[in-house]
């Protein structure tokens, strides 16, 4: 499963934002008007928005954010199962 990137513009080689399918779940790692240019949040459809990455870098964000996503799954799955 590769991240798509988009870019800014269409003459620009700045990435604006990437995504990828993790069964029904879209993750993006992506900028946003009201943080500081260098900074990357991600969101996942049905699970959180927004959420700030650590990481300046966008392949360390990426990995983040497919951590996050994880922790969550993982939680939610123990949730579950002790229920």
């Amino acid at each position: 499963m590769p991240w798509k990137d988009k870019k800014k513009r269409y003459d620009s080689d700045e990435i604006e934002s990437s995504e990828i399918n993790l069964g029904c779940f879209r993750l993006t790692v992506h900028r946003h008007i009201h943080y500081p240019p260098d900074v990357w949040l991600a969101s996942c459809t049905n699970l959180f928005s927004q959420i700030e990455l650590a990481s300046k870098d966008l392949d360390e964000a990426k990995c983040q954010a497919k951590a996050k996503v994880q922790v969550l799954l993982e939680n939610a799955l123990k949730d579950i199962l002790e229920a």
